[in-house]
């Protein structure tokens, strides 16, 4: 997983260099009401890394930091 944030992938962007210039506010915009934010996937992206990483390890669960479903 950590490949797909630091490392140069298939098409040589990685979610690093892809998010490298969006500040906050480009972050939270929304295109429409329907679509999710650069943050929301970037959680999104977050959360499911942890997840996986959680049942690889046998981990307990809850340690994420942000709360949500």
């Amino acid at each position: 997983m950590a490949e797909a944030y630091d490392l140069p992938n298939w098409n040589e962007t990685n979610l690093r260099a892809s998010l490298r210039r969006v500040d906050a506010a480009m972050a939270v915009w929304k295109p429409r009401h329907a679509m999710h934010s650069i943050a929301e996937i970037v959680v999104h992206c977050a959360y499911w890394k942890y997840a996986l990483r959680r049942r690889l390890r046998n981990d307990k669960r809850g340690s994420f930091p942000l709360s949500g479903s």
